[in-house]
């Protein structure tokens, strides 16, 4: 009997994905954050860059899930170098 191939969770990560065509209020979590390539960094440098206020607040879902909107990440993506925390353009 053959089974269906089983993929991790760190391959589905690592599929491509376009989020391009996603709307602002998709969820990204840290993992994705980074596996996809939106941030050009570590996650370690993601919370840093979050404490600092150069990079967007997370949204706390649950206890033990944090997440990111896509819609945050593309207005910290147009200028990521004068991006402030909590002010709008």
């Amino acid at each position: 009997m053959n089974h269906p191939t089983i993929h991790s969770r760190t391959a589905l990560l690592q599929q491509a994905v376009n989020y391009e065509t996603l709307p602002d209020a998709v969820l990204i979590r840290p993992k994705q954050l980074v596996a996809s390539g939106l941030v050009p960094f570590s996650i370690v440098s993601v919370w840093r860059k979050t404490k600092a206020g150069t990079f967007p607040a997370p949204i706390k879902v649950a206890p033990a899930i944090t997440a990111w909107r896509l819609g945050d990440i593309r207005e910290w993506l147009k200028d990521p170098a004068s991006y402030k925390a909590g002010v709008s353009a």
